[in-house]
């Protein structure tokens, strides 16, 4: 039997997928062992839910991380941006109309036109800002188009106060790209979250609140679906069709 004294100065507890512990004045280590039934649904949806998440979370670091004021000491930067959002995580499903928790929908920056072509699949789409995003400026602004998976096609600082663009973009035909906005103003120290606005938003998917879905979670996030119309699943949760649309505070 081969010993390994490379441990010399002990190891115990779990790090990743190794497990030490101390037997017969011994440090042995071993593998954890990971159950081997498969995953639940639920647990496919959550994983899959925080992907998407993810995606959305590593291009917004990217372009715009240092006007977050966020810090990555402790994690990457994507992770940061990510816990930063992660109530768009809710019920096992991705919302990004939930980025209104965080970014406060104020009209400081706003989609003012949304027009999607199935047939072409071409998307024109119009943002604004009301605030002062030129050089040497305390505020800054991000447009986002993304898919309900949160496939980016877009993210960027509209280099305009009133920026329209066009282009096609990838996606089924049942299926329509997301244009957000998101905005920072920094006051000293502070980091002021603002400007969220969305158009093209799906209609999730999940259980009945209130008889509408997700209508008492959106309020504070300034949204609600407009004479919606709802379908039960087998499941026993239903889908929720009609304008996605902002209330006005």
């Amino acid at each position: 039997m081969a010993e390994n004294k490379m441990l010399i100065g002990g190891f115990y507890g779990k790090a990743g997928s190794m497990v030490g512990q101390k037997w017969k004045n011994k440090t042995q280590v071993h593998s954890r062992v990971f159950s081997k039934s498969p995953p639940t649904e639920l647990q496919t949806e959550s994983v899959r839910s925080f992907e998407c998440l993810n995606r959305v979370a590593s291009a917004i670091a990217k372009k715009w991380w240092n006007w977050l004021g966020l810090s990555d000491k402790s994690m990457h930067r994507h992770n940061a941006v990510a816990k930063l959002l992660r109530d768009s995580v809710s019920q096992h499903f991705f919302n990004p109309g939930l980025f209104g928790r965080v970014f406060k929908s104020d009209w400081t920056a706003f989609v003012s036109e949304y027009s999607w072509n199935r047939e072409t699949k071409t998307l024109t789409a119009k943002v604004e800002t009301a605030l002062d995003v030129g050089p040497g400026g305390n505020a800054s602004w991000l447009a986002l188009v993304i898919s309900p998976t949160g496939e980016v096609f877009l993210c960027q600082v509209p280099p305009t106060r009133r920026w329209e663009f066009s282009f096609d973009v990838p996606l089924p035909v049942d299926v329509q790209p997301i244009v957000m906005t998101l905005a920072v103003v920094k006051d000293g120290k502070r980091t002021k979250y603002c400007g969220f606005s969305i158009k093209g938003q799906q209609p999730p998917v999940g259980p009945v609140i209130d008889g509408c879905y997700y209508t008492s979670l959106t309020a504070a996030a300034g949204w609600r679906y407009e004479d919606p119309e709802t379908m039960a699943t087998n499941s026993g949760n239903v889908r929720v069709f009609g304008q996605y649309v902002q209330v006005d505070t």
